[in-house]
């Protein structure tokens, strides 16, 4: 479950495992069977978050930098007499 967003049960998930009508045993009609759409777009929204969370994480990072660099900037600024009090 992922603290982003609340549980989506078996009535609400997007892919319902269905038995594929084939199966010969009762044991291959247990095994569940995706379209090849499916886990397509089962990849792409695995990687759509995790390019997310990598955007996010790079993000953070360079405002972080950044805001070192103009702290550092201002305070050498200050200490050369270019900003006055």
């Amino acid at each position: 479950m992922s603290p982003k967003r609340p549980y989506d049960g078996p009535e609400r998930r997007r892919f319902a495992y269905k038995p594929h009508p084939d199966a010969s045993s009762e044991e291959e009609r247990r095994q569940p069977r995706l379209t090849a759409e499916q886990c397509e777009e089962i990849k792409q929204q695995i990687l759509a978050s995790i390019y997310e969370d990598i955007g996010r994480s790079v993000v953070k990072k360079l405002a972080w930098i950044f805001g070192t660099i103009f702290a550092a900037l201002l305070a050498w600024a200050a200490a050369k007499g270019y900003l006055k009090p």
